[in-house]
């Protein structure tokens, strides 16, 4: 039986009621049910033709027109059906599919009267309305089911709410769909309208007026003669691109609102209007899929999530959903293949969802292809030019729509928009105050111009890492294209990105200068947000040779960013750079010392070969006695300790040790003599007094914890587990390392307790815990594959397929330890030749010596890849 209701009744079927004409979803309770617009459409036409099969290419045609759709649309709009309602696909209440044919609705609704299908209401419900101006069919809005929710809500609590952000967002469309939410709560409808191109204010009241069919008085009168014309009228007004002529807005919304008690207020503007009563909904772009995974993974692998980046993820953003329909409708039976995941994924970050981006950069996808747009992103604003021929003109490009709201800004707040452009990322206000104000832009105004960048959504505010720290700003990604074109054409370029360098430089010395005082991860916390503006600053500075001294000031006072963000290669490459300036005239003796004292931090780190890092920071010390630098002499000796043993065995470490001890002063916090009591516990590892070694590490490592420095408790707390298993005791090197590695993983800061992972995964093999030494030791290859250094970790591995029982692999890897060993700069340390010896031993008495030389033998011929395929061959039993 085929049911065909009349437009003025609904349909009601297990515990919901579907009301097509009010064009809403509820439970028989009254409690509403949220459903995009395509999604109502489609229940509507199903349930309008129960028990029938309704075809797919009926489905299509009925709500899409045929415009490009793909099946897949639809059988997606079919899954959020069966969510909301309930449903089981493999024993469907509702909807049946028909493999490869079409749908059925196969449950008997019942033919509601319109009374009986009117839903209960905070307010009685008025009757459908009669008048109103909104299309009759809406375009299918992505992403914004929660954004009309709330704003329906704010709107039953306030008589005004205006939906503000920058162009482009869809503010219309949310208007306009709000008000098709609403439209059956208010008698006499919805009335939208548009000033976009209304330039002067004083003609406001007399628009408003035509567009509601007024009488010609009513058109030409003051505010006050519209709002008596408004005031027995029960009305949703929608005023829409108000931004122009906010100035006038503003006191006629509050004098209708005054006159018109049953008047609610719905207005989209890029600012808010600022008049008494406004409510403000700050609308923002589609969410987008996160970046890719960060080198500090916070899950094990043994609970692995869903890679962004997959397919298993590409519907998880409404940016991607948004994206991959514009393209489907230029390009039929166009699908998102897996290979392009990551452009397209890049692509809706860059663009920061904003959907007008979004779709101008679909339109390119016909000629260019994903990836040939995301290649052209750094040319946005002339690449994304093909907006629909329908739309206003200053939505047919992105440059048009960035235009007009530039031109709403008055000289001077166009003037700081465009020299923000230089930053890279995010900035405080003092970064912004220094670049920005001038001779006739002074800090005052800076800051009045950043609150009105903010108010336009052009500006983004981002909290501190963590309350301590302050605000920090971000130009969305095309207003910073923008403004960087119109600095160009201002001829200001060159002149600002030199003072974003010596800015982001002196940032740097002020907090080198903080740091022996202060607890490590803290003082990444405050460094690392500027990562982004010293890559930018350092390329400007590198970009031409009479910038050199500028070029190798940041490279060595920005070291210490480099290693804090884990860019540790950008650290090694940026310093290999300027090498060849230190002698220039133009360079400070300071920025020697520290140029010096950058390289022997790489030492200490493994990083450059230590007989390089000892060198500098046999240089640095020197260079910093001359100055009296007292503080760089004290960094620059616990560098010459830390590197001494590989590079120059002979190096006289008391004297040195005692000369740290000659620089400490009495009144020195704990933190500052950190670099002591490193340099004493290494020494003690380096003379093989392993338990001396191991009470100094867990002495620092306690300390640390009560101080809160957490980095320098999970370095100390790596060398206390190394200690532990030197000394033949694995269960304690196993706990310690599960603590620093839970810490770690909990703070987002895993690479930089690379050290702990290792020893965890080491102390678990020695144990026999194969599935908690497979977890450690994998996680372990995936962070020291993106460094390159898995040399430091070589002779960890055997063991590990011993313990699976591959004996041959791990004589292999036996030989490509050899192998790695000879070509290092430093003899194995005492831990790895301890491992190395134990391997050979076991080998030995398994395979025989004929086999083991063999095998050594193969595996010295193999490269750092076949160790990542036998380690990853293998899951654990």
């Amino acid at each position: 039986m085929t049911i065909a209701p009349p437009a003025s009744t609904a349909l009601a079927f297990g515990p919901y009621v579907l009301d097509e004409a009010a064009g809403r979803l509820r439970r028989d309770d009254g409690s509403p049910l949220e459903l995009p617009p395509r999604d109502f459409a489609v229940l509507c036409f199903l349930a309008g033709r129960a028990g029938r099969l309704v075809t797919k290419d009926e489905l299509l045609d009925a709500v899409w027109g045929h415009r490009h759709v793909t099946e897949s649309v639809l059988k997606t709009v079919v899954s959020r059906l069966r969510a909301v309602l309930g449903d089981d696909a493999r024993q469907p209440a509702y909807i049946e599919t028909a493999p490869r044919r079409g749908y059925r609705f196969v449950a008997v609704p019942r033919v509601l009267a319109a009374a009986a299908a009117a839903a209960p209401a905070l307010a009685p419900v008025p009757p459908a309305p009669a008048g109103g101006n909104l299309p009759p069919a809406l375009p299918p809005l992505h992403g914004r089911i929660g954004d009309i929710a709330a704003i329906c809500r704010q709107l039953e609590a306030q008589r005004w709410v205006t939906i503000t952000g920058p162009g482009g967002m869809g503010k219309t469309r949310l208007a306009q769909a709000v008000g098709q939410q609403l439209r059956g709560q208010f008698r006499d409808g919805v009335i939208l309208v548009e000033l976009a191109a209304l330039a002067d204010g004083a003609a406001l009241p007399g628009t408003i007026a035509h567009v509601l069919g007024l009488p010609g008085k009513a058109a030409q009168a003051s505010a006050e003669a519209l709002g008596r014309a408004l005031s027995s009228l029960e009305l949703l007004l929608v005023l829409d691109n108000a931004e122009q002529i906010a100035a006038a807005v503003a006191p006629l919304a509050v004098t209708l609102l005054a006159h018109a008690p049953s008047l609610r207020l719905l207005v989209t503007s890029q600012t808010p209007v600022r008049g008494s009563g406004e409510t403000l909904y700050r609308l923002h772009g589609l969410p987008v899929p996160p970046p890719p995974a960060a080198n500090d993974r916070r899950r094990t692998p043994r609970a692995p999530a869903p890679v962004p980046g997959s397919m298993a993820t590409a519907g998880a953003s409404n940016a991607v959903s948004l994206f991959v329909e514009r393209v489907q409708a230029l390009l039929p039976g166009w699908s998102l293949a897996e290979s392009d995941l990551p452009a397209v994924h890049d692509l809706c970050r860059r663009l920061d969802g904003i959907p007008l981006a979004l779709e101008l950069a679909a339109a390119r996808v016909p000629l260019l292809g994903v990836a040939g747009v995301r290649e052209r992103l750094d040319h946005r604003l002339q690449l994304l030019t093909r907006g629909a021929r329908s739309a206003p003109a200053r939505q047919q490009t992105l440059e048009n729509a960035l235009q007009w709201t530039f031109e709403l800004l008055d000289p001077l707040r166009q003037v700081v928009w465009r020299r923000l452009g230089v930053f890279t990322g995010s900035f405080t206000l003092e970064a912004a105050q220094q670049v920005a104000a001038d001779d006739t832009i002074d800090e005052w105004a800076v800051l009045d111009a950043l609150d009105t960048l903010v108010d336009h959504a052009l500006l983004q505010t981002l909290p501190g890492a963590t309350p301590r720290l302050p605000l920090r700003y971000r130009l969305l990604e095309s207003p910073r294209a923008f403004a960087l074109a119109q600095l160009q054409a201002a001829g200001e370029e060159a002149r600002l990105r030199e003072r974003h360098a010596r800015a982001l430089l002196g940032l740097l010395q002020h907090m080198s200068s903080r740091w022996l005082d202060t607890p490590t991860l803290e003082w990444q916390q405050q460094v690392l947000p500027d990562l982004g503006n010293l890559r930018s600053a350092f390329a400007f500075a590198r970009a031409e040779a009479a910038r050199a001294p500028l070029a190798l000031a940041l490279a060595a006072w920005g070291v210490s960013l480099w290693l804090a963000g884990d860019a540790t290669r950008e650290a090694v490459a940026a310093v290999d750079a300027v090498a060849p300036h230190i002698d220039d005239p133009g360079v400070e003796a300071a920025t020697r010392a520290r140029y010096w004292l950058a390289i022997a931090q790489l030492g200490t780190a493994m990083l450059v070969p230590a007989d390089r890092g000892h060198a500098a920071a046999g240089q640095a010390l020197e260079a910093a006695r001359a100055l009296g630098d007292t503080t760089a002499m004290y960094w620059a000796l616990s560098h010459r300790i830390a590197t001494a043993q590989w590079a120059d065995p002979q190096f006289d470490k008391a004297g040195a040790l005692a000369q740290m001890r000659a620089l400490e002063a009495p009144d020195w916090p704990p933190l500052r003599g950190r670099l002591l009591r490193f340099a004493l516990a290494l020494d003690e590892m380096y003379a093989n007094r392993w338990p001396e070694c191991r009470d100094r590490f867990r002495a620092e490592y306690e300390l640390a914890r009560r101080l809160g420095d957490l980095r320098t408790a999970w370095i100390a707390g790596a060398n206390l587990a190394h200690a532990l298993i030197v000394l033949d005791a694995p269960a304690e090197a196993l706990a310690v390392s599960r603590e620093v590695v839970a810490q770690a993983r909990e703070h987002g800061r895993l690479r930089t307790a690379w050290g702990a992972l290792n020893m965890q995964g080491v102390a678990a093999i020695r144990l026999g815990e194969r599935a908690e030494a497979e977890a450690a030791m994998r996680e372990l290859l995936a962070l020291q594959t993106v460094d390159g250094s898995l040399a430091w970790t070589i002779d960890h591995w055997p063991a590990l397929l011993r313990l699976r029982g591959d004996q041959d692999n791990a004589a292999r890897l036996v030989g490509l330890a050899d192998a790695m060993a000879a070509r290092a700069s430093a003899p194995r340390g005492v831990l790895p030749r301890k491992l190395h010896e134990e391997d050979v031993a076991a080998l030995r008495a398994s395979l025989g010596d004929a086999v083991l030389a063999e095998r050594r033998a193969e595996g010295a011929a193999w490269q750092e890849a076949d160790l990542q395929r036998v380690v990853r061959g293998s899951a654990p039993g």
